[in-house]
């Protein structure tokens, strides 16, 4: 619901928003090869209804990292050939890394059914090694990273009408070095803004919820390559420009005296491309535009005593590049020509399970069982004339792929066996994969980005007074 191009779906985070007594606090951090983190954050209310927050995390590793001497897991004959003995006990070239990273708030309420916030976020990291592997085969470059984040959102109460309205604007860039000392030169600059704006009302009649909306995105493209220190050669892709508009409805039922949570929704984007001039390119201005639907139900019943059953059912979509759909342009002798008719990629997902929670015992616990279908997978379908020896590039929808498996999530806390004054949870959460396999060309293969069984467990303790430890471990399967 939140945002076109949501393949693996959405999660909305708000982060908690200190509005009563002026509080703060600091952490930090130091562990193998120099790692040093350190982080504060303060904010509360300053006068009547003006607040702000406020936070700062800075994080670094200075030296790189080593491989290990030994491994306590079985290896089969392949993973010894990838790994081989020749890496143990070696240092991981460009591990090193270092950043800083920050957040403020600003915002007034106006009362108890009128609120407006202001939001910047950031990110920089200058000098962060980037390319190299084990062995050193690509050799190592360094990248310098900034981003920024400014959003606006105004809430507001009216009878049984909950409005919001956001507006939002980021930039990302990152600039790559030739290598990784201080007489390298940029050869690749990115830089991508986006902006936008987010409107919905979420209706409350009685236990209904009926949220209804629309949405704006455009992202803006600034690509530039250089074949010496100042001087621009043609870049891997034109610059473009995407502005997407959708509409939303989700609803929120509770029916047969609030045993079964009904949640129906849907969502329609319409999306317009377009590939701007480019530097050292050479490529004329194009334009496409595509649109897409995208439906979603889900249930839940409660059945007795915390236990219920669940089900639920969605189709997403991914956005295609720009230059795969209207791009026509030379580089490195290769002609590359969009596909007007190319669709979005598309996937289908199906999952059901059984969850058990009762908060007050302290237990906790979900099976799911899900299968995603993934059609229209764009490929790039290459050929030379035979006549001009020109080559050429295209894209489509050919492949598709398919996984299924099971989640399970479970824990229980110790602490309601003594008091409330602090929870020790035992938890732990594991997906294991049935079936994971991508179709070429109408060949069925195994998807080799895929890991069979991916675990999380541990041991995890919190006071009322402020005091957190975690034991933590993780398990990640072959692929």
């Amino acid at each position: 619901m939140y945002g076109s191009d949501a393949m693996g779906g959405v999660v909305n985070i708000v982060t908690k928003r200190n509005k009563d007594k002026l509080t703060g606090g600091i952490k930090v951090a130091a562990g193998s090869y120099q790692t040093s983190k350190g982080a504060f954050h303060v904010g509360g209310r300053i006068y009547r209804g003006l607040s702000f927050d406020a936070s700062f995390d800075y994080t670094a590793q200075a030296r790189n990292y080593k491989i290990g001497d030994h491994n306590l897991l079985h290896m089969s004959a392949t993973d010894k050939a990838i790994l081989g003995k020749d890496t143990y006990g070696i240092k991981m070239n460009g591990s090193r890394h270092s950043g800083i990273a920050g957040k403020g708030r600003i915002g007034y309420d106006f009362g108890e059914n009128w609120s407006l916030n202001f939001t910047e976020i950031f990110f920089v990291g200058n000098d962060l090694p980037t390319g190299g592997n084990v062995w050193g085969t690509n050799g190592l470059k360094k990248k310098d990273v900034t981003r920024y984040t400014e959003k606006l959102e105004l809430n507001g109460k009216v009878n049984n009408h909950n409005l919001f309205f956001a507006p939002h604007y980021s930039t990302a860039k990152t600039d790559t070095y030739t290598a990784d000392t201080d007489t390298a030169y940029v050869y690749s600059g990115n830089e991508l803004n986006t902006y936008g704006f987010t409107a919905h009302d979420n209706l409350i009649l009685g236990k209904q919820r009926i949220a209804f909306g629309f949405d704006n995105n455009n992202e803006v493209s600034e690509i530039t390559s250089f074949k010496a220190r100042g001087e621009i050669k043609a870049p891997y892709q034109p610059r473009f420009r995407n502005t997407a508009w959708g509409i939303f409805l989700q609803s929120n039922l509770k029916l047969f005296k609030e045993k079964l949570d009904l949640s129906v929704g849907l969502r329609y984007d319409y999306i317009d491309f377009k590939l701007r001039k480019t530097p050292g390119l050479e490529n004329e201005e194009k334009a496409e535009s595509y649109n897409t639907f995208n439906p979603n139900i889900g249930a839940k019943y409660n059945i007795y005593g915390g236990m219920a059953v669940h089900a639920s059912f969605g189709t997403a979509f991914s956005m295609t590049d720009a230059y795969q759909k209207a791009g026509e342009f030379l580089y490195s002798g290769t002609l590359t020509v969009g596909n007007p008719d190319l669709d979005p990629e598309k996937s289908r997902t199906l999952d059901a399970g059984l969850t058990f929670s009762r908060p007050e015992l302290g237990v906790n616990f979900d099976f799911t069982y899900f299968y995603t279908w993934n059609d229209d997978l764009i490929v790039e379908e290459a050929w030379t004339d035979e006549e001009s020896g020109q080559k050429y590039k295209t894209f489509k929808n050919a492949d598709k792929a398919k996984k299924s498996g099971m989640e399970i999530m479970a824990s229980y806390d110790f602490g309601r066996l003594f008091d409330s004054d602090f929870a020790l949870k035992l938890y732990g959460n594991l997906t294991w994969m049935f079936t994971y396999q991508d179709q070429t060309k109408g060949v069925w293969n195994k998807t080799l980005s895929v890991r069979k069984q991916n675990a999380n467990f541990g041991l995890d303790f919190l006071h009322q007074k402020g005091f957190s430890a975690r034991l933590n471990g993780r398990f990640a399967g072959h692929r």
